[in-house]
């Protein structure tokens, strides 16, 4: 059975990391190494996106009240933290067929009292945001992208006029590392404010990475396809719903004390793995990914809508399809997975409330596409034939019904 999404990490990654748990690299020198790799002296190297973001808010401390734009389909954490430092999430409805804002949806909502505008480039999509860095600008806003889903997209370069740039190396995302990210803050005075105000923050432990490598390992293992129809068998012979277990083993931070988890700062030995997934950043690998996606969605669209399939650049980090009719999500699901294939509702995105409504760019279509979202396996160790039978079982359900 083809689990929904692969870990993307190799075995020889998990051995490297657990030889730096045992010997530790040196600290400093890892950061200069990462910030040399990287190639931007604006780089800023945390903990987790969730960190960087917070650090972030903590140390330009808007006044209470102020409004955050941000994209109607995001983590639950990021309105956590910004509700944290006293601040509105106010959803700005996005694109399906680009997963992004209107500039006109933008302008709109600008307010005397906003203060940041974040934009996040959703499910292995890129695209370019000229239009709406004229509307921040001609604001003197600050402008914000989320590169979390969009790693390892060949267009994937933030706007030249963008002050943060975020990108991800948690367990599900591309080139994993199990942890860390990076913030690329163009301000030269507020990264020195935000690197003095992290030197406080305490250093993740080594045995709690070491921890992780181990259990990364054991469920990579365990959700290779054989194994993985082995443990949806064992789950089903005693009522467990496995497809909680996943979403609970998936999730980067769970658990009480939300704040205190994230306000760390990174171990050498995660540093030293994120410089190594760096290196190995192979196009090739990316290529084969994207090629499998652009299978399935020739498929995949002929009946279904698929988030994203307008963007100008796609690498099929997830592959989510829109079910036209609601009640037809669970009929789907069971065909698919009688079949092998692991589909699901289940997701780590939520549509923002708009508690707002201040204008007609409301953010109900988020709500609408979170109810009716499948996601589909499709990475680049599925073999073609397998992604094929995939797209013919799709085709197949049109005909069936639920």
């Amino acid at each position: 059975m083809w689990i929904r999404k692969r870990i993307d990490i190799s075995y020889s990654d998990l051995l490297f990391g657990m030889g730096k748990c045992i010997v530790p690299p040196n600290f400093s020198k890892t950061i200069k190494a990462i910030n040399a790799q990287w190639g931007d002296q604006s780089t800023f190297t945390c903990f987790s996106v969730r960190t960087g973001f917070d650090l972030l808010l903590k140390t330009l401390s808007y006044q209470e009240g102020g409004e955050v734009l941000i994209s109607a389909l995001t983590i639950p954490d990021m309105i956590s933290i910004i509700e944290e430092h006293g601040l509105v999430a106010v959803p700005l409805e996005i694109d399906e067929r680009t997963t992004l804002p209107s500039a006109n949806s933008v302008k709109a909502l600008i307010t005397d009292n906003t203060c940041a505008v974040i934009i996040t480039h959703l499910f292995g999509t890129h695209s370019p945001i000229d239009d709406i860095v004229s509307v921040v600008k001609n604001r003197d806003l600050l402008l914000i992208e989320d590169f979390a889903q969009s790693y390892g997209v060949e267009s994937c370069k933030p706007n030249e006029l963008t002050d943060i740039s975020m990108y991800s190396f948690g367990t599900i995302k591309t080139a994993t590392a199990l942890g860390g990210a990076i913030l690329e803050v163009q301000d030269t005075a507020l990264r020195e404010l935000m690197i003095k105000a992290y030197k406080i923050y305490p250093i993740q432990s080594t045995s709690s990475y070491l921890k992780k490598i181990l259990k990364y390992s054991f469920l990579k293992t365990l959700t290779l396809s054989f194994s993985f129809a082995v443990l949806v068998k064992y789950c089903q012979w005693f009522s467990i719903d496995y497809d909680k277990i996943l979403y609970k083993w998936s999730k980067g931070f769970s658990g009480d004390g939300f704040f205190q988890n994230i306000r760390k700062r990174p171990c050498s030995s995660l540093m030293s793995v994120m410089k190594r997934r760096f290196k190995d950043n192979r196009s090739q690998r990316y290529r084969a990914q994207t090629e499998r996606g652009k299978i399935l969605y020739s498929f995949a669209s002929k009946y279904y809508s698929c988030p994203g399939d307008g963007a100008a650049s796609h690498i099929y980090w997830v592959f989510p399809i829109i079910v036209k009719k609601e009640q037809e999500v669970d009929g789907l699901i069971a065909l698919l997975r009688k079949n092998g294939f692991d589909a699901t509702t289940r997701q780590s995105l939520i549509a923002v409330e708009d508690a707002s409504q201040k204008s007609a760019y409301t953010a109900s279509r988020a709500a609408q596409l979170i109810k009716s979202m499948i996601y589909l396996p499709c990475y680049d160790c599925m073999s073609l034939k397998e992604v094929k039978r995939l797209g013919l079982l799709l085709e197949k359900a049109t005909s069936n019904d639920f």
